[in-house]
């Protein structure tokens, strides 16, 4: 039987789960999908591998995290085409079983946590007034498996991460964090399948399971971004919801220095102008 979309991919986890997760909503829209595996080359990061793939015309389309599909690096011939969910955005911890989460606010204790960016610390060391924040080195969840260093308490994770790997963590503490307070980068969460632009069949395809709800909170988050420029790609955090009424309400968070703001208004128009001109202005 002729496969109608090809969906990339490879033993990255987040790629894989999110490739099974966009055969099962074009299964219900009776889409025959087949998954291509691409086995990754030495040396190459599977971003590229995967959007070369697209180029030539390996597969149709892979999906992405949004706050992983870069802004200001990327071929302008390979797209977000469909965004068909928003998943666990923002962090968490994962504690050694001896910690308690009382711990992480009592200005008498240390308690060593494992971060990533800049934005990350600030942020969480702001809050949280017994941690003491430490740079990883390696300390990753990579192939289903998990390594905390001895000598700290815990890591901080996006939420994603965990879910994933959740039977992973089973001797470890989770701590999931509000998004609108410890505030990720932007699109995070966000998924999208990327496609070549001129891939129409492919296109068509993807719309079946676009959900146009979640464009403008994206387009806001990734707007303000943009506007701010590449030197911000690690130290700025937004997080843009809309409630029942219809109001878009964005936290957002910049540091060195540190600012933390939250607006929220009746349209997507002229919000994230608004979000930069308060943040970063």
């Amino acid at each position: 039987m002729e496969k109608i979309l090809r969906i990339g991919t490879t033993d990255d986890l987040q790629i894989s789960s999110a490739a099974i997760r966009i055969k099962s909503l074009l299964d219900e829209k009776k889409v025959i999908c087949e998954l291509i595996f691409l086995k990754p080359e030495p040396g190459s990061l599977v971003h590229n591998m995967m959007t070369r793939a697209i180029l030539e015309n390996k597969i149709d389309t892979y999906s992405v995290d949004l706050s992983t599909q870069g802004i200001f690096t990327y071929n302008s011939s390979v797209i977000p085409t469909a965004i068909y969910e928003r998943t666990d955005p923002g962090e968490c911890f994962i504690l050694k079983e001896n910690i308690l989460s009382s711990d992480l606010n009592s200005s008498n204790n240390s308690i060593k946590i494992g971060i990533h960016t800049m934005l990350q610390k600030s942020q969480i060391e702001d809050i949280f007034t017994g941690i003491l924040s430490t740079y990883l080195n390696g300390t990753e969840v990579k192939k289903n498996e998990v390594i905390i260093p001895a000598d700290l308490d815990g890591i901080l994770i996006s939420k994603s991460m965990y879910f994933q790997n959740k039977e992973k963590f089973i001797s470890y503490k989770y701590i999931g964090l509000n998004p609108k307070e410890v505030i990720p980068l932007p699109g995070h969460g966000v998924m999208a399948c990327l496609c070549h632009r001129e891939n129409i069949n492919a296109r068509k395809v993807l719309n079946l399971i676009h959900q146009r709800s979640l464009v403008s909170v994206a387009n806001i988050e990734r707007k303000v971004l943009s506007m701010a420029g590449r030197e911000y790609k690690d130290r700025l955090g937004v997080y843009c919801i809309s409630d029942h009424l219809g109001y878009f309400h964005v936290y957002a968070v910049v540091c060195d220095p540190f600012i933390k703001i939250s607006v929220s208004q009746s349209i997507s128009s002229g919000l994230a102008e608004k979000v930069y001109q308060k943040l970063l202005n």
